[in-house]
């Protein structure tokens, strides 16, 4: 029901003009704590608490969660604190954007669509091996390719990918 009631002001713009715009509650800080709950269910989630993700999932981009922190946690890209991390670290984070695509596939496909002119750069440039491309140093190969195929077919509408 606390769920029903934040999308409905969400829907309305009414929670988006509510919530400060700076500071540890701040809209930004609250979409990204969504996001990130629902991120870390990975691929283990059971049905419940996909379904309880997917409210989280929703009120984090009917407030506004910026597009380009959603492509970082679905390709797999470094999104907290500190600059380094280590190679196991990445390959859990590329395992855990690839479980989150899977969990919540419709809604981060809308988000994406949405946002087109946002995401489809990242997408093509992570599957091209761009260095402009989030989290593409261009030293490595990026990681998140299979993740940005699945997620740029969705948003075009296309057949999956065969393995």
């Amino acid at each position: 029901r606390l769920s029903a009631g934040y999308r409905a002001l969400a829907n309305v713009s009414l929670l988006t003009r509510l919530l400060p715009t700076e500071g540890p509650c701040c809209r930004q800080q609250l979409v990204r704590r969504l996001l990130m709950a629902a991120f870390r269910l990975g691929a283990g989630a059971s049905p419940a608490q996909r379904a309880a993700g997917k409210v989280l999932v929703t009120i984090a981009f009917n407030v506004g969660i910026q597009p380009e922190f959603t492509l970082a946690l679905v390709l797999g890209d470094h999104v907290g604190g500190g600059e380094h991390r280590s190679a196991k670290e990445a390959e859990i984070a590329e395992v855990m954007g690839e479980a989150f695509l899977q969990n919540f596939t419709e809604k981060i496909t809308q988000a994406c669509r949405y946002n087109f002119a946002k995401c489809a750069g990242a997408l093509v440039g992570r599957l091209t091996g761009a260095a402009s491309a989030a989290g593409g140093s261009g030293l490595t190969a990026p990681r998140g390719k299979v993740a940005a195929l699945r997620l740029l077919a969705a948003v075009m509408d296309l057949p999956p990918p065969v393995a």
